[in-house]
């Protein structure tokens, strides 16, 4: 009886050891075919991960359907990092002016600086109210002195924006777009 009882000690010690071993296998072949994939994937992305890797290929391609809003018109991509903030009136407006202080309904388009792509638009939709404490520090600096009507354009280095992309960041590959960002500001009203 004794016996019995060792012989299943040892076949289950054994037998558990076979698990753990198959698990470790196969939790490391999957670990390597994933470091793979992703090395294949950034050796297509090349020198410069925002470019498309096939250069006939379009961004839009690349995207998924849901995330393809199109390219900022007039805009042509910036070459260098962007390193302050720059504001250009599209459109003078000809009501009263956004103070620091205002809060006020506007209309924005806001696209990745460095290929003009739009992650985010309220053209489709009711304007948004907006106060300068809910923000970008670039929106901050940027919209007071817009008068109401008037579209703003403004380029926003990551700083004043969500913070810098890291290495090998793909516009419109996150939830929260990084980098320098440009916003076209449409002032609809002061609040």
């Amino acid at each position: 009886m004794a016996d019995k009882s060792v012989y299943a000690r040892r076949f289950g010690s054994l037998f558990l050891a076979g698990i753990f071993l198959f698990t470790t296998l196969a939790f490391t072949g999957l670990l390597l075919w994933q470091t793979r994939e992703n090395n294949k994937k950034q050796a297509a992305l090349g020198d410069n991960p925002f470019e498309s890797p096939d250069s006939t290929q379009s961004e839009e391609q690349t995207l998924p359907p849901q995330e393809q809003l199109g390219v900022l018109a007039e805009y042509t991509p910036m070459v260098q990092p962007v390193t302050e903030l720059q504001v250009i009136d599209l459109v003078p407006g000809t009501g009263a002016e956004v103070k620091a202080d205002s809060a006020f309904k506007a209309h924005y388009t806001g696209a990745f600086a460095v290929n003009g792509e739009i992650f985010g638009s309220t053209k489709n939709d009711e304007p948004l109210d907006f106060t300068f404490d809910s923000v970008l520090p670039g929106w901050q600096q940027g919209v007071p002195g817009t008068k109401v009507g008037g579209i703003r354009r403004l380029i926003i280095p990551a700083s004043l924006a969500y913070g810098e992309a890291p290495e090998g960041y793909i516009p419109n590959a996150q939830s929260r777009p990084l980098g320098a960002l440009v916003f076209d500001v449409e002032v609809i009203s002061i609040n």
